[in-house]
């Protein structure tokens, strides 16, 4: 899965700025789920796709998580 953070506060009032490689928990339908990333090796493969490329108009913090699809 990839994952583009960004924010839609200014950037001078905003507490905390996504980084990028981080752990990420989502919480849907009363569970946590932790996901963990991949790692820069594998994630020039899934980024040279142009579906999952961030948007151009935002600042955005790109990682690739790995997630089955039962977890979704």
């Amino acid at each position: 899965m990839v994952v583009h953070q960004w924010s839609t506060i200014d950037a001078r009032a905003a507490d905390l700025q996504p980084v990028p490689d981080t752990s990420l928990l989502l919480v849907a339908d009363g569970r946590d789920v932790r996901l963990r990333p991949v790692g820069n090796s594998l994630a020039p493969r899934y980024l040279g796709n142009p579906a999952l490329r961030a948007p151009a108009d935002a600042n955005a913090v790109t990682t690739v998580y790995a997630v089955d699809a039962a977890t979704l």
